[in-house]
């Protein structure tokens, strides 16, 4: 009877802490996982015991602190995974992403099935046909463990980018053949610049030799009456701004203001014309959640109009592969131009098209 009492207990807890990954989820994913890695692999730990003590007559006391321990060796072996891969993760393109994911969960599976069947064995090495049994306690003990997992990450966790867009071609749906698009080169820290279908990319400058900039930005030269390119700098915890390319645009696209150097990282800049008719989405930008589009749809019926509203977010967050979103640029007509992780994307609200311009960070968009 005790027995029963400790593993609904145990079940309860289980329960509570997913309940509460599900609220921290808001605070980002990187609280789910201090969560698991603090307390999560504790109560497994305990679970897997009570269950070798129950069904294999295994002594608690041996048996848990075993598992417990084993539960942290997962824990850094797959941190130490993820540190060699890291590297790899970083060059990652749109198409290539969820291959590498998939595969990342692979490893990581094999890691703890090894691991925890190794302790189990361990546990079991005094007893007759001890290969068999560890093998069938390792696969009855880590079955729910995925489940449990599955459904702890699972509210934390995001792949709209993959299952709320179709990845294309930028040109074949670009519909702003004379835009620019200047960025930091992700693969040299030098400046460029593109057109928004990924064609014409072309050398502006060197920029810091440190590579040190920060980000890329727009300001207004009173003297000249007209949009100059500059980068903030940043060494150490001094900050400076520097001249880029003077006069890159004589007049902003619908007046609109260009987000200065304060903004670091969720600038969200909207030059569409602020008339309702020419506004079909609602876009919004947020640390954690990433690039979230409301759409408004409106029918008009043979009785009556009706109205929907259909949300989407464009994010990739979890605990092998997350990539920031940040830097967006509404366009005129809706068109989006965002950087997330180290990739420079334009995506077609109308039609969920996504596709990568150019491989670089903090882009600044110019339409002539």
């Amino acid at each position: 009877m005790k027995k029963n009492k400790r593993i609904m207990l145990l079940f309860v807890g289980a329960v509570l802490l997913m309940g509460l990954a599900s609220i921290v989820s808001g605070g980002g994913l990187g609280c789910v996982v201090a969560l698991h890695v603090v307390v999560g692999n504790i109560l497994i730990g305990v679970g897997e015991g009570l269950f070798l003590s129950k069904a294999y007559r295994y002594p608690k006391r041996k048996g848990i602190p075993r598992l417990v321990v084993a539960n942290y060796m997962v824990t850094g072996l797959l941190a130490l995974l993820l540190f060699a891969e890291r590297g790899h993760g970083d060059q990652l393109s749109l198409q290539k992403a969820p291959i590498w994911l998939l595969w990342m969960i692979g490893a990581s599976c094999a890691v703890m099935m090894t691991v925890k069947y190794g302790a189990i064995l361990y546990c079991f090495r005094r007893r007759s046909i001890r290969f068999w049994r560890a093998l069938k306690a390792t696969l009855v003990t880590q079955i729910p463990v995925f489940l449990i997992l599955l459904a702890w990450y699972a509210p934390a966790c995001s792949m709209g980018l993959y299952t709320e867009s179709e990845l294309t071609a930028p040109d074949r749906f670009s519909s702003h053949p004379t835009a620019w698009c200047y960025y930091l080169s992700g693969d040299d820290g030098m400046i460029y610049r593109c057109r928004l279908d990924g064609s014409g990319a072309e050398f502006v400058s060197h920029g810091p030799a440190d590579r040190s900039a920060e980000r890329l930005f727009l300001s207004y030269s009173k003297s000249s009456r007209c949009w100059d390119l500059r980068a903030r700098i940043r060494r150490g915890e001094a900050r400076s701004d520097t001249l880029i390319l003077p006069s890159v645009v004589s007049a902003w696209a619908m007046g609109i203001r260009p987000a200065g150097p304060r903004s670091r990282h969720l600038t969200l800049i909207d030059l569409r014309p602020k008339t309702g008719q020419q506004r079909q989405f609602l876009v919004s930008l947020d640390r954690f959640r990433g690039l979230e589009v409301i759409t408004h749809k409106v029918a008009n019926g043979f009785a009556a109009t009706t109205t929907s509203t259909e949300r989407f977010i464009l994010a990739l967050s979890t605990p092998f592969l997350s990539w920031r979103v940040q830097n967006a640029t509404v366009l005129p007509g809706d068109q989006i131009v965002f950087q997330i992780g180290d990739l420079i994307c334009l995506f077609d609200p109308e039609t969920r098209k996504i596709g990568m311009i150019a491989r670089g960070r903090s882009p600044v968009v110019v339409v002539e």
